[in-house]
Parts: C-alpha cells; sequence; structure tokens
C-alpha cells in the first residue's frame, strides 16, 4: 500500500478517503440515480434510502464542489482510498 501511495503522491495526486454508502438524495442531486438506480444496492434505514457506491462520482463531485474552482483547475489529481 505505501508503494503505491508514494507512485500517487510522486504524480501529483492527493488522496482522498470517502465513505462507502451514500444518501440516496446525494445519488439523485448528481443524476447517478436516474442512470443507475438499478446498479446500486439500495438499503433502506428509518425512511431514508442509501445507495451502496458502484462508482466514486458522487463524492468527488461534493469534493470538486469544495471550493471555488477555474477552468485552469479541471486537472483535479485525486485517487480514492476507501477502506
Amino acid at each position: 500500500m505505501d508503494f503505491i501511495r508514494n507512485q500517487y503522491r510522486d504524480r501529483g495526486y492527493q488522496e482522498v478517503m470517502s465513505p462507502n454508502v451514500f444518501n440516496m438524495d446525494l445519488w439523485m442531486q448528481s443524476g447517478h440515480a436516474k442512470h443507475h438506480k438499478e446498479d446500486i444496492f439500495v438499503l433502506k434505514i428509518d425512511k431514508h434510502e442509501f445507495g451502496l457506491k458502484p462508482m466514486n462520482c458522487p463524492g468527488h463531485c461534493l469534493i470538486f464542489k469544495h471550493k471555488v474552482q477555474s477552468y485552469r483547475g479541471h486537472c483535479f489529481l485525486a485517487w480514492i482510498n476507501t477502506y
């Protein structure tokens, strides 16, 4: 694991740790539920739906949205590390 982390850092990537389950509201907001809900394992907990992520996109949308971006910043480098 240290080897791959060092390789990513040497190439300018920033490690991102994200949850494995997101509220379905996020999947709806990102548009992924509209196109991929049949591929998302959905959990119902206390009248709320949560989706086990088959992809990283919605979480990265939140990370990318965290600060103001310019068109020059679209080469955002991150790798996912989920435990």
